[in-house]
């Protein structure tokens, strides 16, 4: 699961920029969310299962090589759950508020709060090198765990648990907002360039992956706080944590090809790449759906009927 997983977000991060510009907001949150669940991914592949495997091995052993993979994998995981709030706070003011938006979401906005959103993830886990507030992978329990001390269950209660609870909580309100806001207007608004109208399904196109990302991601903490502890074998808690884990930074690559026809064409033989966009080319539709794609501008505001 890592290794595919992996495999399908470096996909997407080296060939988005590609199909599309890297000032948009969007490739900007993506980008910083693929990288995010490509180093959750590889503690996994490179560390976790090598050390179940050969447990024997006195290198996989190393305890501060242990610390270090959790705190990389916990760093990771915090940069992705912030990404999503940043992502869908920038969903919410395309559909809701377009004018501001491009004002706020700026390609400097955007790129300094993906910065201060990984310097966040990264000092906070200063607090995993205090003794018996570490978090690492444990062979036992086939998973990374909090240490079983008083200051590692606080970290589990507070630092883990609530904040991401809070930050999970505020993404699916944002979401829920917008889909009604895009509901409301649907059948009200009126569209007098194809230009516009396409410019307006590509918004809810990418907001649906954005979505549809973020509904995964919410499985989660579900899953891992709550769930699991109801399981009382190993393989069932395994399954509700580590498993779980993966599959969720698995999924935000293959949601993103999916919800994308340019990352989709690059998965075809060439040939049939080069015929479908010879066909694509004497679609006037298709040409104007082009330069949207293309196009950095920001987005029209709607027109509502009266």
């Amino acid at each position: 699961v890592a290794i595919f997983g992996m495999s399908s977000n470096l996909f997407v991060l080296i060939f988005i920029q590609r199909i599309d510009s890297i000032r948009k907001p969007f490739v900007q949150t993506s980008i910083s969310q693929m990288i995010g669940d490509f180093t959750v991914l590889l503690t996994f592949a490179a560390y976790a299962a090598p050390l179940t495997l050969f447990s024997n091995i006195d290198w996989f052993k190393n305890d501060q090589l242990n610390r270090f993979m959790g705190q990389l994998n916990i760093s990771a995981y915090v940069a992705c759950t912030y990404t999503h709030l940043l992502r869908s706070s920038c969903r919410f003011m395309a559909i809701s508020y377009p004018i501001n938006h491009s004002r706020i979401f700026t390609m400097r906005n955007t790129i300094i709060a993906l910065f201060l959103i990984w310097i966040y993830a990264i000092l906070q886990t200063m607090i995993y090198y205090i003794d018996g507030c570490s978090f690492y992978y444990s062979i036992s329990h086939y998973g990374f765990i909090f240490a079983d001390t008083p200051c590692g269950n606080a970290i589990k209660v507070t630092v883990d648990f609530a904040q991401y609870l809070v930050v999970i909580a505020i993404v699916a309100i944002l979401d829920a907002i917008t889909i009604f806001r895009i509901h409301r207007i649907h059948g009200r608004v009126r569209v007098n360039e194809t230009e516009t109208q396409l410019r307006r399904n590509r918004e809810i196109r990418l907001f649906v992956q954005a979505v549809l990302q973020d509904s995964a991601f919410l499985l989660l903490p579900l899953c891992s706080m709550f769930i699991s502890s109801l399981m009382t074998s190993k393989w069932s808690a395994f399954f509700c944590t580590t498993f779980i884990w993966e599959l969720v930074h698995s999924l935000d690559g293959v949601i993103a090809i999916l919800c994308n026809p340019g990352l989709r064409l690059l998965l075809l033989p060439r040939w049939l790449r080069n015929d479908r966009r010879g066909r694509n080319g004497n679609d006037p539709r298709k040409k104007a759906f082009t330069q949207v794609a293309n196009s950095t501008t920001p987005i029209k505001p709607l027109t509502l009927a009266r």
